[in-house]
């Protein structure tokens, strides 16, 4: 009989695998971090219980190593492990945690997790993989995670507030009500005796406010959860809207396609070298108008300095954030309301189709309406500050500064314009004339907008701002919030974003690169204790660069 041979042969966890596997990147990366930060892996010995089985960088790596393998729910990371993959075996040193530890590792540890998403940052500026010189914010609506149709307003939050703490105390009543709702007695005289109240309920209560009187009903713990949410949505009331009893902290506010619902808005600020995610975080305020001013801060303490360029669309456009913007370093690339609503009517007209261009037409024809040239088909040119008629290529400059209802504006015309022979196709009046909004202070970013480098830089927005959702949602498989409350869902985001920063690294990267950095900083730090960025950094523009990937250091 001959003896078989297996294909797979367990000597030592991890020797089946490829020397180049990803798992050992990741490793890699956060062997590196504790190297940097040994004070965040420092475990306490508690005095009583059982001793710790688990250390923070086995679960840390484990969590974002699940990540990778879109993993995502606890119960399925506690099966993955019991099937013995030898990834999860070499990450954990062959133990086993349950799905309640690695919950209570991530609840318990956001401080490490975040000190490790800006460590990532710190390390890709290190080896030239974030420039910091140009970067792209945008925004997007997120689903929340709960029913838009179980919601109070203002008025039934306050009426059960006050019933709750009046009548709490009542025993004879409480009992009552308990009968009614919990046990569901259907005794003729109990209805009676409470049916003023009953009344009262129906008229002052929705379905969701009796909801949550059946949950105050079951137990003193119940009612107390009831008032603390109570109290949850107490502080998240915005005049008379509506809020959620499941998530009081989302806000109504529409979609891309315009549908309105219970949503979160996503910020985020990437980087235009590899794509990089600078900046993320998850506002329940609808406007992106008020969050340009936050965007630069945060973009600043990530790159540790305010000398960068930002580059937004017109919705984040906010005289009173970028005039205190311009104050620093930073620049800001943004068309004001007039470019922006020329852009969209090009755009309304590009994708209009020539029957529906006939029509509109006939509608002009219709209400004896002439064809005049509309303002959008004007060619602005920033450089001087002047519209080129699109007949005669004429231009309309400035020729004044008027006040108008109260506000500043540039009037723009043209002297030939009296005696043109399109004149009847622009204008009714004498001559045509463009008023346009006026601000000193916007004036400099008006300028560098129009400029050959910011219209190179507005350019690309589209490629480096909008495809990353895309990129987050199909490759990184972030499906939208799970999470209730604001806390939870930056915390949820946050994991999410780690994850593409990772996958950039891993990209861009060799194992046999970061072993090296790792011997250069474990001998740097033997010889100075304390270590910083500085012994990475000091290899800059001697990287070996090999399509884009850093593959080794020169003289090594």
């Amino acid at each position: 009989m001959v003896d078989s041979q297996y294909c797979f042969e367990l000597k030592e966890v991890g020797k089946n695998l490829d020397k180049e596997h990803e798992v050992f990147n990741l490793m890699y990366l956060i062997d590196l971090f504790e190297q940097f930060y040994p004070e965040e892996f420092h475990v306490k010995k508690a005095k009583k219980g059982r001793p710790i089985k688990y250390n923070h960088k086995e679960l840390l790596t484990f969590i974002f190593w699940a990540k990778n393998n879109k993993r995502e729910s606890y119960r399925d990371l506690e099966k993955w492990c019991e099937n013995n993959d030898e990834t999860c075996q070499l990450v954990l040193k062959c133990e086993k945690p349950s799905k309640t530890q690695l919950n209570r590792f991530k609840n318990n540890h956001m401080a490490l997790i975040n000190k490790f998403d800006q460590f990532i940052i710190d390390f890709a500026m290190a080896i030239e993989l974030i420039d910091g010189k140009i970067v792209y914010g945008d925004g997007t609506i997120l689903k929340a995670w709960c029913n838009t149709f179980k919601k109070m307003y203002p008025y039934e939050i306050n009426y059960l507030k006050k019933f709750l703490n009046n009548n709490v105390s009542n025993t004879e009543l409480w009992s009552k009500l308990k009968k009614y709702f919990i046990n569901e007695d259907d005794d003729e005289k109990l209805k009676e005796e409470l049916k003023d109240l009953l009344n009262e309920f129906n008229y002052n209560l929705n379905s969701s406010g009796i909801h949550l009187l059946k949950l105050s009903l079951m137990s003193s713990r119940n009612f107390e959860k009831v008032i603390e949410r109570i109290q949850l949505m107490e502080e998240n009331i915005t005049g008379e809207h509506s809020i959620s009893i499941i998530d009081p902290e989302s806000r109504h506010m529409p979609d891309k396609k315009g549908k309105m619902g219970l949503n979160y808005n996503y910020q985020t600020v990437t980087d235009n070298k590899y794509g990089f995610r600078l900046v993320h975080y998850i506002t329940n305020n609808p406007n992106d108008q008020k969050e340009i001013k936050r965007l630069v801060d945060m973009t600043t303490e990530r790159i540790h300095t305010d000398n960068f360029i930002i580059c937004v669309d017109n919705g984040y456009w906010n005289p009173e954030q970028l005039k205190e913007i311009l104050k620093g370093n930073t620049q800001v690339v943004i068309p004001d309301d007039t470019e922006a609503s020329r852009k969209k009517q090009k755009i309304q007209n590009k994708n209009r189709s020539g029957k529906r261009q006939e029509q509109l037409n006939k509608e002009e024809k219709h209400k004896n309406k002439p064809k005049r040239i509309k303002k959008y088909q004007f060619k602005y040119i920033g450089k001087i500050d002047a519209f080129e008629c699109p007949k005669t290529k004429k231009l309309f400059q400035v020729v004044d500064i008027v006040t108008l209802t109260g506000v500043k504006k540039k009037k723009y015309t043209c002297d030939l314009c009296i005696s043109c022979k399109y004149k009847s196709e622009c204008t009714s009046q004498y001559r045509r004339i463009f008023y346009e909004l006026y601000d000193e202070n916007m004036e400099e970013i008006r300028r560098f907008y129009y400029s050959d480098e910011g219209q190179e830089i507005y350019f690309q927005r589209g490629h480096f701002a909008e495809s990353s959702f895309a990129i987050l949602l199909e490759s990184r498989n972030f499906r939208g919030i799970k999470t209730k409350g604001l806390k939870n869902a930056n915390d949820e985001l946050t994991i999410s974003e780690i994850h593409h920063n990772l996958k950039k690294l891993e990209k861009h990267t060799t194992n046999k690169f970061l072993k090296l950095i790792i011997n250069k900083v474990k001998k740097y730090k033997k010889q100075n204790q304390k270590i910083d960025f500085f012994c990475i950094e000091k290899f800059k523009g001697k990287f070996i660069i090999q399509n884009d990937v850093i593959t080794g250091i020169r003289g090594d």
